[in-house]
């Protein structure tokens, strides 16, 4: 989901979705309108309409709270289980694996991809790839632990499956460590022209 598009016709107004005002194609003006949280749809979700396609209300929430692209492959789950309450604070990203994973866990309240160090009195971030764990650091919080693995999480998102073995720990901790979505770009750059590299030495 691309976030230049949303934004063109959507905005947060705290926890509620609006529609921008706007002029159509035969010059008819509507207002500014909010969206409707219903949970409509069958499966209980709230939809909207994005230009011409519909699109879950959640998806579009989260885009807007974030103010970037939702990377491919990835879903947007209800902390709580409820899927009207489409409050940003409620909505976090996981995949589609962990989203399935997680049905019972995050119910619960629990935030995944980190966990309690009772002995250090810290919240501990990690996240698997390929079956293997790597550790992210140690938060105060259980909030920090998991904005850190959404980081390191948004980095793995941004490559196809065949180039995760070259995401070095190293890597994903620096992501984790990522204070403005700018640095978390710079480097993916740095990383994208190791796999470049790697693609050519491949290849050749």
């Amino acid at each position: 989901m691309r976030y230049e598009e949303i934004r063109e016709i959507f905005e947060l107004r705290g926890d509620e979705l609006w529609r921008k005002a706007r002029v159509d194609t035969m010059g008819r003006r509507y207002k500014k309108k909010l969206v409707e949280n219903t949970g409509a749809n069958s499966d209980g979700y709230s939809q909207v309409r994005v230009n011409d396609r519909i699109e879950k209300y959640h998806r579009v929430v989260k885009c807007l709270a974030l103010k970037q692209d939702l990377p491919p492959g990835i879903e947007v789950d209800h902390e709580d289980g409820n899927r009207t309450n489409n409050s940003p604070d409620n909505l976090r990203l996981v995949t589609t694996r962990e989203n399935q994973h997680n049905t019972h866990k995050h119910r619960a309240g629990k935030k995944v991809g980190v966990y309690f160090h009772k002995a250090g009195g810290k919240w501990v971030a990690q996240i698997q790839i390929n079956g293997k764990h790597y550790y992210l650091g140690l938060y105060d919080t259980e909030l920090e632990a998991h904005e850190a693995y959404l980081k390191a999480f948004a980095l793995i998102q941004w490559y196809p499956t065949e180039y995760h073995r070259l995401i070095t720990g190293e890597d994903l901790r620096a992501a984790a460590k990522a204070e403005t979505t700018m640095s978390l770009k710079k480097l993916k750059k740095t990383l994208d022209k190791r796999i470049e590299l790697w693609y050519t030495t491949a290849t050749v």
